[in-house]
């Protein structure tokens, strides 16, 4: 998931109708996306299982939606499992550990000979595929203002990004030009750094917060048969913005608005990329049984440059213990 700079405000959320404290720990850990606090309250685990399911044919251009190559698609299933605990009830832990399914396809393009006498063999369509752990991320919440009837919650973040996944493109060994294996991770480190203010107007709760993601540089195998060399993804600058609504003791509709910019890449110091932003719109569905949440959403690109623009699935489940 990277933004830029956005404001919004939001109505619902100058409302200061505050939201008692649950006094028993079940019900604290049986509150909505809508209810609960800013981070997990003390001495709760959630585990979760998730999924995003991303297809590859389109990038935005010039700020319009182009296919990346008429020949050209795939898929990208990233699967997880997190754990996250809330050491205080100010401070809160996260692991996620990914695991990535990726498949690429190309059909290349060849010409009829005009000489009707030479032979002519319809091509092969070539496929390039990724499996395997990708990059673990170890992230920390911290409440700095907690909220109560008056005042929102005011929480910090960081987060670092583990090189754990396989970094370098390799020979799939099957004797095919053009086929390969795809890297599952970027094989640097990426920090990530958030300010989050959040405020609960029952039956909505609104955020808006804003982060920075730095990434190092890795000395990585790009392209099958090249020499390695030193590649720098550009730093991401962004925001996002969330109202989330209560329609039930048990579902909740979220929404999630971010804006963000990203720098170009280098190579062995050289542009090898050019900047990008991105405006991208996530709506779903929090289903809460208990202890149980199912969410469920959609990522729509809406506008941006020199990024993809195809839309993703996203699908979680999680656990309070």
């Amino acid at each position: 998931m990277k933004r830029w700079l956005l404001f919004l405000l939001i109505g619902p959320c100058f409302h200061i109708f505050g939201q008692e404290v649950p006094d028993s720990m079940a019900m604290r850990k049986e509150q909505t996306i809508v209810t609960e606090p800013a981070t997990l309250y003390k001495g709760i685990l959630r585990i979760a299982l998730g999924t995003e399911l991303r297809f590859l044919n389109k990038r935005f251009v010039d700020g319009k939606k182009q296919p990346i190559d008429e020949n050209i698609w795939g898929s990208n299933i990233v699967s997880f499992v997190s754990a996250g605990y809330g050491v205080t009830e100010r401070l809160m832990l996260k692991i996620v550990v990914p695991y990535v399914r990726a498949d690429y396809y190309q059909t290349p393009l060849y010409l009829f000979p005009t000489n009707t006498n030479q032979q002519y063999s319809y091509p092969q369509r070539w496929k390039t595929q990724a499996r395997g752990i990708g990059d673990v991320d170890l992230s920390a919440g911290y409440q700095i203002i907690q909220e109560n009837k008056s005042r929102p919650a005011i929480v910090a973040s960081v987060s670092a990004t583990l090189p754990t996944g396989r970094k370098d493109v390799t020979d799939d060994g099957d004797d095919v030009d053009h086929t390969y294996d795809l890297p599952t991770g970027q094989g640097a480190f990426a920090f990530e750094t958030a300010l989050m203010i959040r405020k609960i107007s029952y039956p909505y709760t609104c955020s808006a917060t804003v982060f920075y993601i730095y990434q190092s540089e890795a000395n990585k195998v790009t392209g099958l048969g090249e020499a390695s060399a030193n590649v720098q993804n550009g730093q991401t600058l962004g925001a996002s913005a969330s109202l989330n609504v209560q329609l039930s003791n048990w579902v909740a509709f979220a929404n999630n608005l971010d804006l963000l910019r990203s720098g170009g890449q280098t190579k062995d110091g050289a542009p090898a990329g050019g900047a990008g932003w991105l405006l991208q719109y996530l709506p779903g569905l929090s289903f809460q049984l208990k202890k149980l949440r199912i969410d469920q959403g959609m990522m729509i690109a809406l506008k941006g440059n020199n990024m993809d623009a195809d839309p993703a699935y996203h699908l979680l489940l999680q656990y309070s213990f």
